[in-house]
């Protein structure tokens, strides 16, 4: 039994001291398990929350590649646009291709994120 605020938790021949030692031990394994406990819950949200993290960093990357293409486009239609036109990089139809089944990934994460956070899924 833990002392209330003010209460002394020994007495002068410490037989309390020893209780109070076990029982916050007990109380600090208990602490453990739930954190532990706590962390394992988090894990599926905190992967599904990867998932639209990597969608947002692929978006991100595309559409760099596609604002540099679009700038080679134009230097290239300044100049005349007598030689072939730039070809859209390989990586960029890479990118594209990743964003969209990433897309399709995140929106059903969202949508699952959504319906738990509102008790639907209940």
């Amino acid at each position: 039994m833990l002392a209330k605020s003010g209460e002394r938790v020994f007495t002068k021949s410490g037989e309390n001291l020893v209780g109070a030692r076990r029982e916050l031990a007990d109380i600090g394994h208990q602490l453990a398990a739930a954190q532990l406990a706590l962390d394992v819950a988090r894990r599926p949200v905190e992967n599904m929350r990867a998932v639209i993290s990597e969608a947002e960093t692929v978006d991100s990357t595309l559409a760099e590649h596609r604002l540099r293409h679009e700038q080679a486009v134009s230097k290239w239609i300044a100049s005349g646009a007598e030689t072939e036109r730039p070809a859209v990089p390989l990586e960029m139809v890479n990118l594209e291709r990743k964003s969209a089944a990433l897309r399709k990934d995140a929106a059903i994460v969202r949508r699952s994120i959504a319906d738990h956070e509102s008790g639907r899924c209940l």
